[in-house]
């Protein structure tokens, strides 16, 4: 009987389709009349007020190496999904150290972190000109270097999407 009912129940519903027409120049989904970045590129991320969405991702390292764990080569595979699916981002590869060697050292350990990263998604078919990688040393630290727990945490490559 519970059967019989919910199906008579559901025949009753009328569901009507409207087509809505709204002006947006740049195919965002985002209405000119609230568009605030009204050239955003095509297939990008946006904000509900049509801005480009900026995507930050982070991969981490032991102590002195520029060595891609598993871990990291994960997040790495999912920027490069992301990139595959929305063109018109760009990617800023950011190489950090923690404190432990010299300035001299963290400043090339950084580079090649950087470095690291940006060969790994263009061997992923991420075109070469839409990255740009540098190394910061142990500048913009994430953590106090007095703890290995922060050391860690500094030891890192950060990934802009924009």
């Amino acid at each position: 009987m519970f059967k019989t009912i919910m199906v008579l129940c559901l025949t009753y519903i009328t569901i009507y389709a409207v087509e809505i027409s709204i002006d947006d120049t740049d195919n965002d989904l985002v209405p000119n009349s609230i568009d605030r970045c009204p050239n955003t590129p095509e297939g990008v991320f946006v904000t509900q007020d049509g801005c480009t969405q900026q995507i930050k991702k982070i991969v981490y390292f032991k102590s002195g190496s520029i060595v891609l764990d598993q871990k990291a080569k994960i997040t790495l595979l999912l920027v490069k999904e992301l990139i595959d699916g929305a063109k018109g981002y760009s990617l800023d590869v950011l190489g950090y150290t923690d404190a432990i060697a010299d300035e001299e050292t963290n400043m090339i350990l950084s580079q090649k972190r950087a470095n690291a990263v940006k060969k790994f998604l263009i061997n992923s078919n991420i075109k070469t000109d839409i990255i740009t990688a540098h190394g910061y040393g142990e500048t913009g630290t994430a953590a106090s270097n007095s703890t290995s727990e922060g050391r860690q945490k500094n030891r890192k490559v950060t990934i802009i999407l924009k």
